[in-house]
């Protein structure tokens, strides 16, 4: 992560009044990850990966890791308090595409004890501020077409550009709302 990037760090309280931390990945959230992967429920992981993914191989792992940037790959985390001190509970990323460089591909992925208590939405809103900052200007993403929350939590950020369903996925482009940070 840059400088600039890795340096912000937000508080937000979520719907159920227990507080949260939303910042950059570290190289040192490894571990927390791969134990924040194991929060997921099988269902969860399916809608996230759009097939059956019982854990992060290595190179996952490493991509991850090895390119977050804070401008080709920006990547966020919410955390919480574990048993051990941070927990992982969310993350999301912006993959800058290469063939179109002000446009990013996003994923997002909150585990699900916090599901429904609008961290989804906070973890994207914070996602997008921080890949604006970086010169992005739109979002893009595939997903399930039957798996509507990601749909409203991409809709949520920007204009939608394009939202089409091809073959049981749904498509969905979003010019990136800019507000002051």
């Amino acid at each position: 992560m840059t400088t600039a990037t890795a340096s912000r760090q937000q508080q937000i309280v979520l719907r159920d009044g227990s507080c949260i931390t939303v910042r950059a990945l570290r190289v040192d959230d490894q571990q927390a990850l791969i134990e924040g992967f194991h929060l997921l429920s099988e269902e969860t992981r399916r809608r996230r990966f759009m097939a059956a993914k019982p854990r992060l191989s290595r190179r996952e792992q490493h991509h991850l890791f090895a390119t977050a940037d804070g401008h080709d790959h920006v990547a966020l985390v919410l955390v919480g308090p574990g048993a051990g001190g941070e927990q992982i509970l969310g993350i999301g990323h912006a993959i800058r595409l290469p063939d179109r460089p002000a446009t990013a591909e996003v994923c997002l992925t909150v585990a699900d004890p916090i599901q429904g208590q609008g961290a989804g939405r906070l973890l994207m809103r914070a996602l997008a501020d921080h890949a604006v900052a970086a010169g992005i200007d739109e979002f893009t993403a595939v997903m399930w077409s039957t798996n509507q929350p990601p749909a409203r939590l991409l809709a949520g950020v920007g204009q939608v550009l394009d939202d089409r369903i091809v073959a049981g996925t749904r498509e969905m482009t979003v010019r990136l709302e800019r507000r002051l940070m």
